[in-house]
């Protein structure tokens, strides 16, 4: 009898051996639905799950894979969007700005100093920086005072004329392949404020914007149209460029 209990003994113990053996092998998993995904835990006995409340299991989990990942700096680079590496700098939009600008111009046959301010939208200002091609589109209103002086009783006397004027174009980049200009643009103005009579009263005027490369001076071809009159000027401004983009 006794060798008989032994027997059973034995034969229950590789019982119990081969059970938790299978269940090392073959390991119970447990896939969990959430609104952002799904979170799989797998355990030799599903049964451990039961005491641990899920949100604390899953986020136990979520914290031991976030340790095993690499650091802050390797992920950016590692999610960097196909619309980032489109675009060789990327910028903070500022669809809105100040612009001024300084110059001299030949109207008609008198030399002008030229000071102007004004307002400029541009929403897609990212666009310079493109890999290829790279340049953006602003509309500009603003504001022009041309200087002329006369000679009157042996005093020279200054005449101020302003013109409100109204600019489309492009500014373009050099380092994205067009080499010749870094800004074409076109617009039309009038005269808002006359003083003296070298203008005459509703002038207008056509202009366009040649941008220099690589360089701070713009040149503006114009031609002023008043009572059936046409005469042309030419303009040289500088600007700030540094805070065009």
């Amino acid at each position: 009898m006794r060798n008989i209990r032994y027997t059973l003994i034995a034969i229950l113990s590789l019982l119990l051996t081969a059970d938790y053996a299978c269940a090392q092998k073959n390991p119970d998993t447990l896939v969990i639905n959430t609104k952002n995904g799904q979170v799989i835990l797998v355990s030799d006995s599903l049964k451990k799950f039961i005491t641990m409340p899920m949100d604390m299991l899953i986020r136990k989990a979520i914290y031991q894979v976030l340790d095993s990942l690499p650091n802050d700096k390797s992920l950016k680079a590692k999610k960097k969007t196909q619309r980032d590496s489109l675009y060789t700098r990327i910028i903070k939009k500022r669809m809105f700005r100040i612009t001024e600008s300084f110059g001299i111009g030949l109207i008609r046959d008198k030399v002008s100093p030229l000071v102007g301010v004004g307002i400029e939208f541009a929403p897609q200002k990212q666009d310079y920086f493109r890999k290829n091609g790279g340049m953006y589109t602003f509309i500009n209103l603003s504001a022009h005072a041309a200087f002329t002086f006369r000679e009157v009783e042996n005093k020279y006397r200054t005449y101020q004329n302003t013109f409100l004027d109204a600019t489309i174009g492009n500014r373009i980049n050099p380092a994205g392949g067009y080499k010749s200009v870094t800004e074409l643009s076109a617009g039309i103005g009038y005269l808002i404020q006359r003083n003296g009579n070298y203008f005459d009263r509703n002038t207008f005027k056509i202009f366009a914007n040649i941008g220099l490369p690589t360089s701070f001076i713009v040149i503006r071809p114009e031609c002023y149209l008043s009572k059936g009159n046409v005469f042309p000027g030419l303009t040289i401004k500088l600007i700030n460029i540094t805070n065009y983009y």
